[in-house]
């Protein structure tokens, strides 16, 4: 094989494919002429020489084997040895015997365990847990821990001074209040309604006297629940000042 020759052949091949227009549809048919040339001559080159081939020999068949053969071949080889059979060591306790033995059953270890541990002396006793009482409701909504209505018209006479000049009368309710006390009375015993706080006021101003008042107050005080625990001293004090109205 030329293999000088045959890089030149693939120079030329490749050359000619190089230029060949790849944007056209087809190719001329000289350039198709050449190009078969060359790979004419190209797989002229690459073919085998029949001269060179050498003949593949036949494969061997395997011999047949009688059993005469095999049993000479058994009895040319020489005799296997035996494992020795390990014998039993008598100097090792038998651990089998001493686990049935030294233990005894577990029925009877089960038998022989106390089913209920024995009371403690020492032990503290919790006392029994009570649960808080909690207030009961009435029909009307007050519970039994509220004052009766009545008890907010209590009066008690002043002591000192400053408390004489606490229950000096007022013309004017509105005027008499400060803006704090204002804020406190809306909000613990108006429901935070401001114009509730005014209405009831100006309704007050408009009364002569304690008496006539009293069923107006008491209707307030069922309906904020003056009677509350929270609201007992501020109702009493927002009564004692509209007490001082009518005096």
């Amino acid at each position: 094989m030329n293999l000088k020759e045959a890089r030149i052949l693939l120079k030329k091949i490749n050359s000619l494919f190089e230029s060949i227009d790849y944007e056209g549809s087809s190719v001329s048919k000289i350039e198709r002429d050449l190009m078969m040339n060359y790979l004419h001559q190209m797989h002229g080159l690459f073919s085998y020489d029949e001269d060179h081939v050498r003949p593949l020999a036949p494969a061997k068949k395997p011999e047949s084997r009688t059993l005469s053969d095999d049993k000479a071949e058994r009895e040319q080889e020489p005799p296997r040895k035996e494992a020795p059979v390990p014998k039993p060591d008598t100097d090792r306790p038998n651990i089998s015997k001493r686990l049935i033995t030294d233990y005894p059953p577990v029925r009877q270890q089960e038998e022989d365990r106390p089913t209920t541990p024995p009371p403690r002396e020492d032990r503290p006793t919790r006392p029994p847990i009570t649960k808080p009482t909690q207030p009961t409701t009435n029909s009307s909504g007050e519970s039994d821990s509220d004052i009766n209505v009545e008890q907010l018209f209590e009066v008690r006479q002043a002591s000192d001074l400053s408390e004489k000049l606490s229950e000096s009368p007022v013309n004017d309710l509105n005027r008499a209040m400060s803006i704090n006390d204002r804020l406190l009375y809306m909000n613990e015993l108006f429901g935070r309604d401001m114009e509730s706080l005014n209405t009831a006021l100006r309704t007050l101003n408009d009364f002569g006297t304690m008496s006539s008042a009293r069923s107006f107050l008491i209707d307030l005080a069922k309906r904020y629940q003056w009677t509350h625990e929270d609201r007992v001293d501020i109702a009493k004090n927002f009564i004692k000042l509209v007490r001082r109205r009518y005096q």
